[in-house]
């Protein structure tokens, strides 16, 4: 029995375990500084949010206290905001226009990019340049001239002159999209053309599911734009019944209620809140799009 014993220690002894359960390799030095680096930034991005969420939770007598999460907790911050500034008819002003301008800019966007990547005209290529050298205008050399056209149009003070502009896409989103459109080999197109498949047909039995991923980022950045924009309301809006969330917020620091940052920082949070859920929910898309849209073309 003692040298069956042993022979089955010795066996073990020399039998070899696979390799995930060895020692995992070092972290070299240039690895080490990255994630050192890494970890800094996340830092530097988590640390602001948390102080919110302190602020939120104080009074304005302990609002300029260093001390974080005060006690006691005035979760109660939260509900004056929801009731005070009429947060509802805002959230739903704000639903309305972000649902409208994503809805949009996904339409025009992906239409224009896909005639650009797949339909052969004169002239194609130095209209996608002109569309290139659009990213680098800033928006406030055209908020002039687009404020006359709303406003001789009659459209000042509604909600249009915010929806209206999404339905002409943006060079950003047309781009994004092209560099998609191009890495989907075109053979793809050339069987359904084969089987009767129209340009129309094409586009959004073939190639817009495709396109998932993409679409999926481009929601999100439209989104986050416009769920948080504060000038295009602030020029055209002027009714407070037309207001969007962010404008509601600023009412607060106007002479009818007193200085109380804590609701603004409150607000500020329940602002935030939803992109943040988006962005979790879908970062797998997000992070896929950049993976494999190429620079083609």
């Amino acid at each position: 029995m003692p040298e069956h014993e042993g022979k089955s220690d010795s066996h073990s002894a020399g039998r070899r375990f696979p390799a995930k359960f060895g020692p995992r390799p070092r972290l070299t030095l240039f690895e080490g500084l990255a994630v050192l680096v890494v970890l800094g930034g996340a830092a530097l991005m988590i640390i602001p949010f948390i102080w919110m969420v302190s602020a939120a939770l104080k009074d304005s007598t302990t609002f300029y206290n260093p001390d974080w999460f005060s006690r006691p907790l005035h979760w109660e911050n939260f509900g004056q905001i929801l009731t005070r500034l009429n947060f509802g008819l805002y959230v739903l002003n704000t639903l309305k226009i972000t649902a409208l301008a994503t809805l949009g800019t996904l339409a025009s966007c992906s239409l224009t990019a896909f005639a650009l990547a797949r339909f052969k005209f004169p002239g194609r290529d130095a209209l996608f340049g002109f569309i290139l050298v659009s990213i680098f205008l800033p928006s406030q050399v055209t908020l002039v001239p687009t404020f006359i056209i709303f406003k001789n149009l009659g459209i000042y003070n509604s909600h249009l002159p915010l929806i209206i502009p999404a339905f002409f896409g943006n060079a950003f989103g047309i781009f994004l999209l092209r560099q998609y459109f191009l890495t989907i080999p075109e053979e793809l197109s050339d069987a359904a053309k084969v089987d009767g498949c129209g340009p129309f047909r094409l586009f959004y039995q073939i190639y817009l599911p495709l396109v998932k991923p993409v679409l999926i980022t481009l929601a999100i950045l439209t989104f986050q734009g416009t769920w948080g924009d504060i000038m295009n309301p602030l020029i055209y809006l002027t009714d407070q019944s037309l207001f969007t969330m962010v404008l509601g917020l600023r009412l607060i620091a106007k002479s009818q209620f007193l200085p109380q940052p804590q609701l603004e920082i409150a607000g500020n949070l329940l602002l935030i809140l939803p992109v943040m859920l988006i962005y979790l929910f879908a970062q797998r898309y997000f992070t896929q799009s950049i993976q494999t849209t190429g620079m083609k073309g």
